[in-house]
């Protein structure tokens, strides 16, 4: 998708072509989404030592998971739109937010295509907890969507269609090797300590996906359905994992202050033993990245 590349060339424009150009777009959009999670995780759990784990979790698993954290990638970008827009709807009340999304959510899906599951999963979590907002919505990103991407295959050509769906749903191909090492090797392995906490929280009397911030659980859904695709693609790499990180780092945190809520209502139970639970959780997780410190250096 154009978005990335029209976003570098107005630095081009303005200091000539330069590779820091590219890399300072990737970078400023890394911190935003590091940020964001962070102030998510404050606004579900009211804690701020979960929100900076989520913050650290965001910055590790893009520096030592998906890759060089200088490398330029498109991905990055559309996460910190995708979320800005989720943000928004959370925050702003009313049709402002969901115009908002709308507005945010469209631009992610110039930067890349993948974008296109979070409008879904918007959609789907106004549909279950907020219709009023639903039509909205839904009539923004479509006249917004369809109008952009109208525009952009008037203006680029035939090969802006090629590009951005032909030779997308061309270069997928079923490998069911990838998949298993998606859910083992990632989800589970490197990833598990947040996977499991995910997990676990759905054992809870009441259902996490319920609720505002149901929102969040969309989204990973979302994210769990398009990185299981985007495995099967010729193109897949590292930065399959962008999504994923991103959503764990939230949805892990916040599972496990909600799960240690509970059980820390229970008798005998005590709110500092559930808080050293949460603390030794988020300490496993860090581990699992530091594991690959040795690897990159």
């Amino acid at each position: 998708m154009p978005g990335y590349p029209i976003a570098v060339s107005i630095l081009v424009q303005l200091f000539t072509a330069q590779l820091w150009e590219p890399r300072l777009i990737s970078l400023v959009a890394a911190l935003a989404t590091a940020g964001l999670a962070a102030m998510i995780v404050r606004l579900e759990t009211l804690n701020w030592t979960v929100a900076v784990s989520s913050c650290g979790f965001v910055l590790a698993g893009f520096g030592l998971l998906v890759g060089q954290p200088e490398v330029a990638r498109p991905e990055i970008v559309m996460m910190a739109l995708s979320l800005g827009a989720f943000f928004a709807l959370r925050t702003i009340r009313g049709m402002t937010g969901a115009v908002a999304a709308a507005i945010l959510l469209t631009a992610a899906c110039l930067v890349h295509a993948q974008a296109v599951w979070f409008v879904a999963a918007a959609i789907f979590y106004l549909a279950y907890e907020e219709r009023p907002r639903l039509i909205t919505f839904t009539a923004c990103a479509i006249v917004l969507g369809g109008g952009s991407y109208l525009a952009l295959s008037m203006l680029l050509g035939p090969w802006f269609n090629y590009n951005a769906w032909d030779g997308v749903v061309q270069s997928l191909k079923f490998n069911p090797g990838e998949l298993v090492r998606y859910a083992g090797d990632q989800l589970l392995g490197r990833l598990g300590v947040l996977t499991m906490a995910v997990v676990l929280s759905c054992s809870m009397p009441t259902a996490p996906w319920l609720g505002p911030g149901g929102m969040w659980w969309s989204m990973g859904f979302a994210t769990v359905g398009a990185g299981l695709i985007a495995t099967q693609s010729s193109f897949a790499g590292p930065q399959v994992l962008v999504p994923i990180v991103v959503l764990l780092a939230l949805l892990g945190p916040i599972s496990m202050q909600k799960i240690t809520r509970h059980l820390s209502a229970w008798p005998g139970s005590t709110r500092l033993g559930g808080e050293g639970v949460v603390l030794a959780g988020l300490s496993l997780q860090f581990f699992m990245f530091f594991s690959r410190l040795s690897t990159h250096f």
